[in-house]
């Protein structure tokens, strides 16, 4: 334990990596290990006789589609029982309330559509990002702060295509693409996706090469902030490239900050900002634990700063795995710590409770 070391930035996203998946044997480890694992190798073969060829072979339409099945299954297995439903399992969810953003994307329209005034409209709860990728024609992007839930309702979203796409086999299957391993060198955003379905899903490019274009997959382009700084405009060139070239159906997920940065906006049809957890909703959530995290409300109570970093649902859940069950004397606090110390403390209770529970079996519970 003496031997990890971590270095915190004043963002609250270096928890994530934690977060997402814990083994048994006590490792943390990142989460593209986790759910692409090496393919086992499969059994010898006992030798079958051969078979005579059938007049009524299987089409390559109907192999594709076959193929395209496969795909599904793989995200289903990736992204929602892999991460998603392992993150549910752990904690209930929590609505995140949303806005509208006029003027983040550069619409394909210009200015013909723009509203007179138009900046900046919080949406109606309950809303969710389906409905308002549907309505605003299945192209949008979605921004927010880090920790703010990019990733988490992106694959909710994901869930929800994947629903439509069982029952209609018309429909684009949703695919989750992390923007991280795009590198620019001159490809176009077609050919990088069938190049990551071959290395991430195990898809054979031959089979896949018409499918970003074709619409026969959406794509879910999480982490635009992760590609690398100075080839980040270029990526959103890419991505405006092929939804100029394709009539296909996109998504995006990128912080804020690092957007607003940029010299280029994406040619989508929307976004939307998530927005923080409510005061309310912070303690509503904490108050559904009972006793179990009435130390950790204590706490919130009297360190407003510590209660802004709660409004992130990653620190909330960080704070809940590490302050749970512990009495109030246990949190009590000298001084005003800075946010880096505080943070650092947060951290070090957290690694120390999931080592804890990994000791003795005993794992967080929910509401």
């Amino acid at each position: 334990r003496q031997a990890i070391r971590m270095t915190l930035e004043a963002t609250v996203e270096w928890g994530t990596p934690v977060l997402h998946m814990h083994s048994r044997d006590g490792h943390l480890f990142h989460v593209d290990q986790a759910i692409f694992p090496e393919p086992a190798p499969s059994p010898p073969m006992e030798p079958q006789p051969r078979q005579p060829v059938k007049p009524e072979a299987s089409s390559p339409a109907a192999g594709s589609e076959r193929d395209l099945q496969i795909l599904l299954s793989r995200v289903r297995e990736y992204w929602i029982a892999g991460v998603l439903e392992r993150s549910i399992h752990r904690f209930a969810r929590l609505e995140l309330g949303m806005e509208l953003l006029e003027g983040a994307v550069e619409s394909p329209w210009g200015s013909l559509l723009e509203t007179p005034g138009a900046g900046r409209e919080e949406l109606p709860h309950g809303k969710t990002l389906g409905q308002v990728f549907e309505d605003v024609g299945g192209s949008l992007l979605v921004l927010g702060e880090p920790g703010s839930g990019k990733t988490t309702t992106l694959l909710e979203l994901a869930q929800d295509l994947l629903r439509g796409a069982e029952d209609d086999p018309t429909s684009p299957v949703p695919v989750v693409f992390p923007l991280s391993s795009w590198a620019g060198e001159g490809r176009s955003l077609g050919d990088w996706m069938v190049d990551e379905l071959a290395k991430k899903y195990m898809v054979p490019k031959k089979v896949s090469r018409a499918w970003p274009g074709g619409g026969r997959i959406l794509p879910l382009l999480d982490g635009l902030d992760e590609v690398e700084g100075g080839q980040r405009p270029r990526c959103v060139e890419a991505i405006n490239l092929f939804t100029r070239e394709n009539p296909v159906r996109v998504v995006v997920c990128c912080r804020l900050r690092e957007y607003r940065e940029l010299p280029v906006r994406l040619a989508l049809n929307g976004a939307i900002r998530l927005q923080p957890l409510s005061r309310q909703q912070v303690f509503d959530y904490l108050g559904a634990f009972g006793d179990r995290l009435a130390a950790l409300g204590a706490l919130l109570r009297r360190d407003s700063g510590l209660l802004i970093d709660a409004r992130s649902p990653l620190m909330l859940s960080l704070m809940i795995e590490a302050y749970q069950g512990l009495p109030v004397e246990a949190l009590a606090t000298e001084g005003r710590p800075s946010v880096a110390a505080r943070r650092q403390r947060l951290m070090e209770a957290y690694v120390e409770a999931r080592f804890h529970r990994a000791r003795t079996g005993l794992y967080h519970a929910r509401p």
